[in-house]
């Protein structure tokens, strides 16, 4: 059950990770020229043949200066009323705008399909009294048929996109509203 090899590797690991959890103390780096002018960098001091010393080394976050040097900027104050019905006003404006475009858009789209659907109705019937094939017939029908996706998919989605940003608007419009 209980395994005497098992609990020392398991010793030895909570020993391992322990260690490599601790901190080191800090190294000495030493900025080192040779005659060459070639720059290493290490942990030992320069021979006496190169030039160079030991680098100050400076926290990740900053020149490590005092906190109460730096300016403290406040938040931002709640709008006033007038700010307030100012954004309402500039909200309702672009809710209506944008509603009105959704009406375009839904009826240029409407259109559009519709002028599909009568070219395809137009090529079918030519198809029919002229002399051309079956096969000329179904490929015909497929390019109508995908010019109809084409129509439909590219309104879809521009509508889609408008109710997006007519929701976040709305949104926005409520949260002002319940904030007063």
């Amino acid at each position: 059950m209980f395994s005497l090899a098992k609990s020392a590797s398991a010793t030895q690991m909570c020993v391992l990770v322990l260690l490599m959890c601790t901190a080191l103390p800090a190294l000495a780096v030493n900025r080192c020229k040779d005659a060459q002018g070639n720059v290493t960098f290490s942990d030992t001091p320069c021979t006496n043949a190169a030039e160079g010393g030991k680098i100050d080394l400076k926290p990740a976050t900053g020149d490590g200066a005092n906190a109460a040097g730096r300016t403290y900027t406040p938040p931002k104050s709640p709008p006033t009323v007038a700010g307030r019905q100012a954004r309402l006003a500039a909200l309702d404006d672009a809710i209506s705008s944008l509603t009105r475009q959704m009406e375009k858009d839904s009826v240029e789209g409407a259109a559009a399909i519709d002028k599909v659907y009568k070219d395809m109705a137009a090529a079918s019937k030519a198809a029919e009294t002229s002399n051309m094939g079956s096969e000329a017939v179904r490929a015909s029908m497929a390019i109508s048929q995908s010019n109809i996706q084409g129509v439909s998919r590219r309104y879809s989605e521009k509508m889609r996109e408008s109710e997006w940003r007519l929701t976040m608007l709305k949104a926005e419009r409520e949260s002002i509203l319940r904030a007063k």
